[in-house]
């Protein structure tokens, strides 16, 4: 961990397993960290992993506010905030591993959308409204709203992202615009109070509210200017725009509901996110089911299933559906653990040149029983259709990933990785529909793969469960009395144990 230029970060971490977390991709970054893509193997479940700026985690002070207000922000469990797992340190990377949001975020959906329907409004507003609710009752500031840090998914939910974090430069002391973690984009929703270094309260947060409502509502910010410096002015000076002058259609209501949250005085804001809440409800718009049934259509093509920019977007509909992360070649770091011992890295870089070996020789079992194309389009990369076959979780994901690597000639070195790991998948696939037999088959084909590779560990527990209910018990005895390895998946666990217990009940 040794640069601070984001590419090189990310050519680190790519394809990496971190404890528990195999970073997948390069979702987004910020002032003080990047968020990637991960695997939380235990627990076989996507996460957000956010890693802290190396050159920040240079700082021990730093260190420890990122950890405290990490677990700080951990407090808050309500279903409209995203929520955090755990805080961490692996081999240097300082790290938080959170929820991740199928959908987009705000800022992405006006960029591609413009202003929203009073109906989506109102939905968005009371969301946000009840967090920032939950956050008050336990004296979290956030700090930071704005449409960045407003997470949608296609189904209509709406979660804050980043309590805690954003507060980390914050907290008790002056806000200086030029500090690390105040982005660029920050001031054009900072409330007057933050700019001038006055005290701050959950009152600031509800002005932010209020300047991400007037985006919302108008499709741009209510000041811009050429620098961050104009435009902090302009929130402690300036009156914004009317929003009727571009939306007359708008119910007035609404728009003195957001009128209000902008007041430049804290004291002539509403005083806490329920009132809000109680003025929304009164805010009369069409709520019918035709009207919802476009709304969440319009979500849906907005953000469907593949991977964005700190979110999950439909990376598979032409330009809106896109991976940020691009594969440049990152350095591959394979390290299996069986029992105690831990492989060296140099060992583990003959695992994934045995991989790449690989890449020439002819189709292996597995392929040779699945030679007919699959039913899904083939995407622009092959984490696209990693992604996408994740949240199908069906056969015929699966093997669209191995037929991407299939078809795809010459193949990139990453791209055996994200085989292994599909084949990994489809494997638990079959598990967890009793597919015994085909299940083998995979297992069998790891077996063939060199003594130190994950694959190789593996395949000699996904056979015992495999040859186990197939009524070849001998692996399963033979490797019963031995700690099992911290690689092994939650699927795997979870299968062993199962078997334990049936033998045990007998």
């Amino acid at each position: 961990m040794n640069s601070s230029n984001p590419d090189s970060t990310s050519q680190q971490l790519i394809g990496r397993q971190l404890g528990d977390y195999r970073v997948l991709s390069r979702l987004g970054r910020g002032g003080m960290a990047q968020v990637y893509l991960s695997e939380q193997l235990s627990l076989g479940r996507l996460v957000a992993l956010k890693i802290l700026k190396p050159e920040l985690a240079k700082d021990p002070t730093y260190i420890s506010r990122f950890r405290n207000e990490a677990r700080a922000a951990a407090a808050l469990v309500h279903s409209n905030i995203v929520q955090i797992f755990e805080v961490g340190e692996i081999e240097g990377w300082y790290f938080i591993a959170q929820e991740y949001v199928a959908g987009l975020n705000l800022s992405q959906y006006l960029r591609r959308n413009g202003p929203v329907s009073p109906l989506m409004a109102v939905n968005v507003m009371t969301q946000i409204a009840a967090a920032l609710k939950k956050a008050k009752s336990l004296g979290v500031v956030h700090r930071d709203i704005k449409p960045e840090n407003i997470m949608l998914s296609h189904d209509g939910e709406v979660k804050v992202a980043d309590f805690g974090l954003a507060r980390l430069s914050m907290d008790k002391q002056r806000t200086d615009l030029t500090q690390i973690g105040v982005t660029m984009g920050t001031p054009l929703y900072m409330s007057p109070e933050q700019i001038e270094g006055g005290d701050v309260d959950h009152r600031a947060d509800l002005y932010s509210f209020g300047v991400t409502c007037y985006h919302m509502l108008t499709g741009r910010p209510p000041f811009r200017g050429d620098n961050p410096i104009s435009v902090a002015i302009q929130h402690a000076k300036e009156q914004a725009a009317a929003i009727e002058v571009s939306r007359p259609d708008l119910p007035r209501p609404l728009i003195a509901i957001v009128e209000r949250l902008m007041a430049k005085r804290p004291a002539d804001r509403f005083q806490d996110a329920g009132e809000v809440l109680e003025a929304l409800r009164a805010v009369e718009i069409d709520t019918s089911p035709a009207n919802w049934h476009v709304l969440l259509s319009q979500l849906r093509q907005s953000s469907g299933s593949g991977v964005q920019e700190f979110g999950l977007g439909d990376g598979q509909l032409a330009a809106t559906r896109r991976l940020e992360v691009l594969m440049r070649g990152p350095r591959l770091v394979n390290r299996a653990k069986q029992a105690a011992w831990v492989v060296a890295a140099a060992v583990a870089l003959m695992a994934v040149g045995a991989v790449v070996a690989r890449w020439t020789s002819p189709p292996d079992l597995l392929q040779r029983t699945r030679l007919q194309p699959t039913s899904l389009s083939r995407k622009d990369s092959i984490a696209e259709q990693y992604m996408y076959a994740y949240f199908q979780d069906t056969e015929d994901g699966w093997y669209s990933v191995i037929q991407y690597f299939q078809d795809k000639q010459p193949p990139e070195r990453l791209d055996a990785l994200y085989v292994e790991w599909a084949k990994e998948r489809l494997a638990e696939f079959y598990l967890n529909r009793r597919q015994w037999s085909s299940a083998q088959k995979i297992y069998a084909e790891f077996a063939q793969q060199p003594l130190i590779s994950k694959q190789r560990i593996i395949s000699d527990y996904g056979l015992a469960i495999c040859e186990f209910h197939l009524e070849s018990p001998e692996r399963f005895r033979e490797l019963r009395g031995s700690p099992l390895p911290e690689l092994l998946t939650k699927v795997l666990r979870d299968q062993w144990q199962a078997m334990i217990d049936e033998v045990d009940a007998n």
